[in-house]
This record gives C-alpha cells, sequence and structure tokens, in this order.
C-alpha cells in the first residue's frame, strides 16, 4: 500500500510530508500486537475487489479539528477531509482501486470514550451490518481504560476487527523523554489491550523512537505545535502508520495464493459482515475472560441501554423528537458546527420528550458539561409530575465535553416497568443549557 503522496488531499501552497522509516512505525506495534485475522480477511476482500467498511470513532481530532491551518487566523479548521481516517481511506482505494472503501467517521467534537460509548451502544442496535474494521481513538480527550469498549465489542462485534490509536493527552504541552504520567496511562491501556488480544497502534511510542532516530526531536510528528489539535501532516502520520501495519499484515499473505482465495467468492462475504446482536442473551452472557474491572463482570448491569426503547439524540433526531419548546425558548440547532443540541437560553419553558421503559427500567441524559459558570445553568428533571433531579452544567474542569447521567433501581423509584412517561426538563439557573441526547429501556 501507499504511503502519503501528492495525489493526499493537500492545499497547492502546503509542502510536502516527510516519509518516515518503517522502523519508526514498527515500534508502534510492539507494545500489543494483538490478534489480526480479521484484518487479514479484510484485506482479502479488498484483494478481491470486494466492499469494506470502515468505521472511525474518537473525538475533535479525529474528526478533523485543526488539521486545516488555512483559516481561523491559523489555529485550525474543522476539515474531516484531511483527517487521518480520511487519508488512510485514500490509501486504500489507491492500492486496491477495484474495491469499495466505505469510511464511516462517527467522531464528535469534545467527545471521550464515556461520552460516546452509550451512542455507539444505541447506534449499534439499529445497524443491520457490522463494520469490517473498527477504529478508536479517544486519547486527546482523555485516557480512560479502553476496557468498556474491549468488552463490549468481544460480545457485539465478533466479526470485526477493533483496532485502537493511541497518541497521548496533549495540553499545549511539549513531549518530553519522561512524560511519566502520559506513559502511565499508556502502559494501562496496553494491558487491557493486551488482555483482550485488541491491536495497539501507538503514535506515542513512534514519536519516542523519532525522537532516537533523528536527534531528539518532536516537532515533526507532530508539526511543530503544541495544540492538542496537530496540523494536516500529523495526520497524515497517523495514517502512514496504520498503513504500515496493513503492510506488515499483506506481507503475512504473500505467500498464500491470492488470486485462487479471490476467485473462490463463496468463501468471502458478498459485502460487510453480518451483524451479530444477541439482547435475549444479555443477562445471562459471561465473557469467559475475567474482567480487569469487576464492575465490568456482567454487560447487563452496565448503566446504558443496551437495547434502547426511547433514544432522542440532536445528532440524529427521531420522528418524536422534539425540534423546540412550544414558544422557542428551547430549540434544536447547532450552537457550533457539527455540534448539535436542544439548548435553552431563558427558564420560561418545558422541554418534553417521550419515553418508555422496560422489565428494568433505565433512562440516560447526555447534556454539555463546561467549565463556564458565567453562561451555563441548571436544569430540573420531571420524570411524569415526579422531579427526579437536579442538572448543572458547570464543573471545575478546564474542558467542556459531553457527559451522562444514568437513573436506574432506586433512582426511578416508582417508575412501572413497560410503563411510558414524559421526560420534562427546564432551564431553573443560568442563560444556557445544552442537552445531547435522552434513551430510556
Amino acid at each position: 500500500m501507499p504511503y502519503y503522496n501528492k495525489s493526499s488531499y493537500r492545499n497547492s501552497s502546503w509542502q510536502g510530508v516527510q516519509l518516515v522509516e518503517d522502523e519508526v512505525w514498527d515500534s508502534a506495534f510492539r507494545r500489543v500486537t494483538g490478534n489480526l485475522t480479521l484484518l487479514q480477511k479484510m484485506l482479502l476482500r479488498l484483494h478481491a475487489n470486494m466492499t469494506v467498511n470502515i468505521q472511525v470513532r474518537g473525538g475533535s481530532m479525529t474528526f478533523g479539528v485543526g488539521c486545516d491551518s488555512r483559516t481561523e487566523a491559523d489555529h485550525g479548521l474543522a476539515n474531516i477531509n484531511c483527517a487521518w481516517p480520511s487519508f488512510l481511506a485514500r490509501h486504500l482505494r489507491l492500492a486496491f482501486p477495484g474495491a469499495t472503501v466505505e469510511l464511516d467517521n462517527r467522531a464528535k467534537r469534545g467527545c471521550d470514550e464515556v461520552c460516546d460509548y452509550p451512542d455507539w451502544i444505541s447506534s449499534l442496535a439499529g445497524e443491520t451490518k457490522a463494520p469490517d474494521l473498527l477504529i478508536l481513538d479517544y486519547t486527546q480527550n482523555g485516557d480512560d481504560s479502553p476496557e468498556r469498549l474491549a468488552r463490549t465489542s468481544r460480545f457485539l462485534l465478533p466479526n470485526t476487527q477493533i483496532l485502537y490509536v493511541w497518541n497521548g493527552f496533549r495540553n499545549k504541552k511539549p513531549r518530553t523523554r519522561s512524560d511519566a504520567g502520559r506513559r502511565s496511562s499508556l502502559h494501562i491501556a496496553a494491558k487491557v489491550l493486551k488482555l483482550y488480544g485488541i491491536p495497539l497502534a501507538s503514535f506515542f511510542d513512534a514519536e519516542d523512537a523519532y525522537y532516537d532516530m533523528h536527534g531528539h526531536r518532536y516537532d515533526v510528528l507532530w508539526n511543530e505545535t503544541l495544540e492538542r489539535h496537530p496540523r494536516w501532516h500529523t495526520h497524515a502520520h497517523i495514517a502512514d502508520m496504520i498503513v504500515r501495519l496493513l503492510n506488515l499484515e499483506l506481507a503475512k499473505l504473500e505467500s498464500c495464493n491470492l488470486e485462487a482465495i479471490s476467485s473462490s467468492r463463496e468463501s468471502l462475504p458478498k459485502s460487510s459482515l453480518p451483524f451479530v446482536f444477541h439482547p435475549k442473551d444479555m443477562a445471562e452472557y459471561r465473557d469467559p475472560i475475567p474482567a480487569i474491572d469487576r464492575k465490568l463482570t456482567n454487560l447487563a448491569a452496565l448503566d446504558v441501554c443496551f437495547v434502547p426503547i426511547a433514544y432522542h439524540n440532536a445528532y440524529a433526531p427521531g420522528n418524536s423528537s422534539p425540534a423546540s419548546s412550544i414558544h422557542g425558548a428551547w430549540q434544536l440547532f447547532e450552537d457550533r458546527p457539527k455540534k448539535p443540541g436542544w439548548i435553552a437560553k431563558s427558564t420560561e419553558e418545558w422541554l418534553e420528550f417521550p419515553v418508555s421503559f422496560g422489565k428494568h427500567p433505565k433512562l440516560m441524559i447526555s447534556y454539555l458539561r463546561t467549565y463556564d459558570k458565567q453562561l451555563f445553568g441548571t436544569i430540573e428533571v420531571k420524570l411524569g409530575h415526579k422531579v427526579l433531579d437536579r442538572i448543572s452544567a458547570v464543573w471545575p474542569e478546564k474542558v467542556s465535553i459531553t457527559q451522562q447521567k444514568t437513573y436506574q433501581d432506586k433512582k426511578l423509584d416508582g417508575v412501572k416497568p413497560h410503563e411510558s412517561y414524559l421526560l420534562s426538563v427546564r432551564m431553573v439557573q443560568g442563560k444556557k443549557f445544552k442537552l445531547i441526547a435522552v434513551m430510556s429501556c
């Protein structure tokens, strides 16, 4: 497969990207090689000119924020075309021109693994086919353990190759060879991924290898900026790192008779992988791998709806989702590009969501959490006629992300199974509040 070249996305005024030695990229895979059998099967389908689907989930960097440096006073424009997933898809299409490569970039700005997990689960419930390759890249928004994702994907996506990309959290601080905090987080993630057999592509380790080989420089692969959102050059390098992994697996397949495999099309799926979902088995399902975090032993007990009954998502509102409150105090719109929500700008009105519950009622509310206490405020939440909670959007962390609150068991005392209710929210303090999603099961 090709690495970065002139046919990839770039403006005519931009300079080329320095090609990096394979030895640098090889260091990215040494911590955890994982099981790559499903990746090899995807490459065989590409060789047979078939359709493959690649889904990418992550935060703002994965979405492409800041990669286009021509705009926004050189702080970078969000441009999904220069994000690394787009580079990777173009490389695959160049290498396999007869195949169809579907790229589904579902990264969300300001969203980490904790924020994205409920939406990932709910979106899976409505899918008819699974991705061939799922790439996860959350580390610019936090360093949460990947075990919940790893354990869930084993149950819901047994036929999908998972790849975890680790870049290391950046907060306008330059890389150093010590980086004790980030190395500790990487060590924890690697331990989890190794247990579950999920391959790790550590751009962080590749930077170390480049640092050792090229005069102690960290400012090349992360293109001379201290920003958390690097320029397009870094995105090109991350794509090259993944291309190297694919090339290593292609080399393993070269000893096979690829033409014979391709001609035997009955042995290959006709399209992307079938989706496997076992909602009836969820309560009894136990992963044979003992969980590092004991709270993850029983997936059915997690505070998430694996099979949502009612789901109102600002990114994809349904027919029963409100567009606004009666007089417009709440409205569904994007206050920032590609970041929609139900946004309140006064305390005058209630916004209502119809919700329904199953045998063991659960309710999840997603909202924007921020440090802007001068603007953002608090909402009151009612379920039916009963006040359920008050939720403040403000916290001390200097970051704005989507966060969830889950209600079940005693927190939903009095809620009857298999019944429907109206969930009502009203801002009671502040000038603004932003709801992202409401889910019940």
